[in-house]
């Protein structure tokens, strides 16, 4: 590639990746130079120099929407666990899978001799591999690196000036159904789209000699940013009174006007996904403070009505500043973006991480529940990691790991699932956990006992966290669930599966394509009713490769290549396909077991509180069943909910599709849905692995919106300690004394304990409009009757019933001293809001307890402060969305001591 040489002494760093990883990454293009895409596919089957398929349709695509045909004999039989099932128990997802009005499997398998390849593409019992396509998302990438006038150069193979191809585009090699098809059509007369020729020459639109260097001094801002010393073996850096500050200067690289004017916006990646969402995780100008040389600098109303920063290039010296919520603990991403004012698509970023230390009071709470597994039906792999009894333990690495983090403090209980009785109890009260864990174990398996997994996926659609593990799912899908059709994990596939990001095609919510036939368009009335299904729910479209979009093949099911290898039917003849989904694929240790993960993305889940390697060692897993559906945008910002940090290496299968984040994927999060690898074997004594899922478990949190934190203090001042117990004197002789302390005094003929507290709502969530959120808080006390407006809180033999008390509650001034008594207040009453809606964040409070509520003849009671949020989010498509968050519950108690307990 003698174009590729650059003038003088200029270093050229090239990063080389697959279609397959490409589509995962989630950095800014905007960091290249150049981008050049090549039609190199050396994984691929080769015959006579042009690649062969079991389709022969496929014969000679490069790019594909759609992998190729594998058959999968359902006739297999194998003993597990003293069972004869059945092996393969992949069909079943389609109603084309069964006979006899859907009492049994269809085992018919359609030869292909005599070139009959038209039966064999829509014959039962075949599937596909997930082909190389890039997605959507990184079609409309490219298309705005290009629209920046950045220079995007092609190999030589994409066009073609056949006359058979009225688009331009060499269709032997591309499919004319791929994405990557898209992109070539939109993008081929573009200026800066440069191609090279089969001389290896590079030439413009026109089919001139292009010179490269003269489109890589495209005019586009440099932030020049000042170096923050991180925390030693950290990448970040930590910051005081929860202040982010950037110090940073523009250059204008490669323009003519060095004082040329920039836009500056500040993004902090508020759901730990790694990305810097332009529509929703934008902080507005407003909030934020930028000094120049010392001066501050005003915002401006752009255009589309919202404030924005106009920042000058040349010698000029920026400060910016802005502050989190006082009660945000761990670490946060953050971007600074600088665009140029009149193309937009130009810009520069840089990222980094601040930390913000848990300095005041105890660590934030997190309330997990595990759902265990005893596998009875494979003792060898019993739930293999009890998170209770490892934490508990002194002696694991997993409660050694837990005690250097000080911030979160992570309370767990695990529960089995076949203890039904218990699992009834949890599920009743779901929304009580922060976090809810589901594994681990080999051939993990959990039924849906009286709605439980019902109530799972309701927990998840609520937005709360869920980590789910190895093998929770499984490639068995036979509706006449039973031992010998299925060995484990049908019901997590039929009712849990979608909601978790592994249902590529849409098969269990588009009832079209569930029929299982080859759908053609003008011809088959499913075929727009299944297209139209598939755009609205966002889910990708199998078209028959080289159709044009016409047809949508019936292969939907959206297995991953490296399970498809395991139990594919490949004979050397015509019968059932001879070519495996990549050439370097065998029959040989295809179960895939690997102990290597390599880091495909870094974010706060690679960072803190432990800083992952970018290869870990892990220990033995092997590769799972659905592929990614890498169209998830429930947000509708544009960009995939999903992102994969880990993906499995270190083993042949993994190596022909390395980094593929859509089959081979170890770790992935979607929106509060997170997917660990771990759980095939025994893990607890894996510190890389114990590492990363500890840290996936914060990021997990902190990207949720959770309930708020109450602290009991010791006195007024906020950093002041925190405390359960209270000591009330009650002897008239030590009034005066007991008046100058700091924890109780009496009030005359009504004695009162004052109890001194604060509220910390540390949720930073995407759009949140920080000045409507607000913190409520009652106390309680028991009540041995239920009464109707009684608080319940447990269940069963452990029911309590709460009484609300109207307890008198103030603000402070500096000093300590009492303020402002803040219920029933008439401020609030004019305005129809609660009277106890304005706790603001971080402050201290103090309530007065009538020590006339100890019961008689006790010498102490149990109160209990309850909390709760409302926070809100302004929404892409207009207004806000309202979300109340589980309610907190603080219990302290106050014991009554005489002048002869004080001696």
């Amino acid at each position: 590639m003698a174009w590729i040489k650059m003038p003088g002494e200029k270093k050229v760093t090239i990063t080389r990746v697959t279609s397959a990883e490409f589509i995962g990454r989630i950095e800014d293009l905007n960091n290249y130079d150049m981008i050049y895409m090549g039609l190199v596919a050396d994984n691929l089957n080769y015959r006579d120099g042009h690649t062969v398929y079991n389709d022969w349709k496929m014969d000679g695509l490069k790019y594909s929407n759609v992998g190729d045909i594998v058959v999968i004999n359902p006739k297999d039989v194998v003993n597990y666990w003293g069972y004869d099932m059945l092996k393969n128990g992949h069909a079943g997802l389609l109603d084309t899978d069964y006979i006899n009005d859907g009492e049994a499997l269809n085992t018919q398998l359609t030869l292909r001799g005599n070139g009959n390849n038209a039966d064999y593409l829509t014959a039962p019992n075949t599937y596909r591999g997930s082909g190389n396509d890039i997605t959507k998302q990184k079609v409309s990438e490219l298309e705005d690196y290009i629209k920046a006038g950045f220079p995007v150069v092609f190999s030589d193979g994409f066009f073609s000036n056949d006359s058979k191809y009225k688009s331009g585009i060499n269709e032997d090699y591309i499919d004319n159904c791929s994405n990557v098809f898209t992109l070539l059509c939109d993008v081929k007369d573009k200026d800066n789209v440069l191609k090279v020729d089969n001389k290896g020459d590079l030439k413009n639109k026109s089919n001139e000699t292009a010179v490269l260097v003269t489109y890589l001094t495209t005019e586009k801002p440099e932030i020049l940013l000042k170096e923050q010393e991180k925390v030693k073996d950290t990448d970040y850096v930590e910051i005081s009174n929860n202040q982010i500050t950037l110090e940073f200067s523009i250059n204008n690289a490669g323009g003519a006007d060095s004082k040329a004017s920039f836009n500056a916006q500040l993004f902090l990646d508020s759901n730990s996904d790694g990305k810097f969402s332009t529509t929703n995780e934008g902080i507005d100008a407003n909030k934020i403070k930028i000094y120049c040389d010392g001066t501050i600098v005003n915002p401006v109303m752009g255009d589309n009505g919202k404030y924005m920063y106009s920042l000058n290039a040349g010698n000029y010296n920026y400060k910016l500043v802005y502050d989190l919520p006082n009660g945000y603990v761990g670490v946060m991403p953050w971007q600074l973006r600088v665009s140029q004012a009149t193309n937009s698509y130009r810009y520069d970023q840089k990222s980094g991480y601040v930390y913000a230390k848990n300095s005041k009071g105890s660590p934030t709470k997190v309330k997990i529940l595990q759902i265990n597994s005893t596998l009875k039906h494979n003792e060898g792999f019993r739930g293999n990691f009890d998170m209770q009894a490892q934490k508990k333990d002194s002696n694991t690495k997993f409660h050694k790991l837990l005690n250097k983090v000080k911030d979160f403090d992570l309370d767990i209980e695990t529960v089995y699932y076949d203890n039904v009785p218990k699992m009834d109890e949890v599920c009743d009260k779901l929304q009580t956990y922060d976090m809810l864990v589901i594994g681990f174990g080999d051939c993990y398996d959990i039924d849906n006992t009286n709605g439980h997994l019902d109530q799972i996926k309701a927990y998840i659609q609520s937005g709360k966290p869920v980590l789910f593990a190895h093998d929770t799912t499984s490639f068995c899908n036979n509706k006449n669930d039973n031992q010998y059709n299925n060995v484990w994990g049908y019901k997590f596939n039929s009712i849990i599966r979608d909601t978790v990001g592994l249902d590529r095609y849409g098969i269990l919510s588009n009832a079209y394509l569930k029929k299982g036939n080859r759908l053609q368009e003008g011809t088959d009335a499913d075929f727009e009713k299944a297209k139209e299904t598939a755009e609205k729910n966002n889910t990708d479209i199998a078209y028959e490769p080289k159709s044009n979009r016409t047809v949508i093949v019936r292969q939907n099911q959206g297995f991953t290549y490296a399970d498809l290898n395991q139990y594919q039917w490949k004979d050397n003849g015509n019968d059932h396909g001879e070519y495996r989904l990549y050439s370097g694929l065998d029959g040989n240790d295809v179960e895939a077991k690997t102990n290597k993960a390599v880091k495909v993305n870094s974010g706060q889940i690679t960072t803190y509180p432990f800083k992952i390697d970018d290869e870990i060692n892990i220990a033995t897993t092997h590769k799972q069943y659905y592929q990614l559906d890498m169209n998830q945008d429930a947000d509708g910002d544009g960009e995939s909910d999903i992102v994969v940090w880990y993906t499995l290496s270190g083993h042949g299968v993994y190596d022909q599709s390395p980094k593929d984040v859509r089959n081979n994927y170890y770790i992935y999060t979607m929106g509060n849905v997170t997917y660990s690898g771990v759980g095939h074997s025994d893990f607890s004594n894996n510190e890389d692995e114990l590492k990363l899922y500890i840290n996936t478990m914060i990021a997990a949190y902190s990207a949720s919106v959770h309930e708020p934190s109450i602290y009991l203090k010791e006195n007024a001042d906020t950093d002041s300690n925190d405390i359960t117990t209270l000591y009330a004197t009650i002897d008239d002789a030590i009034e005066e004394e007991a008046a100058n302390k700091a924890d109780a005094r009496l009030d005359g003929a009504d004695s009162t304990q004052d109890v001194y507290f604060t509220v910390k709502d540390s949720n930073l969530v995407r759009n949140q409009i920080d000045e409507k959120t607000v913190v409520y808080l009652d106390f309680y006390i028991e009540d041995p009757q239920k009464n109707p407006n009684d608080e319940t809180i447990g269940t069963g033999n452990d029911k309590i019933y709460l009484k609300k008390v109207d307890w008198d509650i103030y603000t402070l001034n500096n000093d300590g001293t009492e303020n402002e008594q803040i219920n029933n207040s008439k401020e609030n009453s004019q305005l129809n809001k609660d009277p106890r809606d304005f706790f603001e964040n971080n402050k201290t409070y103090k309530v007065k307890v009538p020590l006339s509520v100890l019961p008689e003849g006790a010498n102490s009671i149990k109160i209990y402060a309850v909390g709760y949020s409302k926070i809100y989010q302004s929404q892409v498509s207009g207004g806000d969305k309202e979300t109340t968050t589980a309610k907190a519950y603080k219990t302290f108690q106050i014991q009554r001591v005489g002048l002869a307990d004080l001696d």
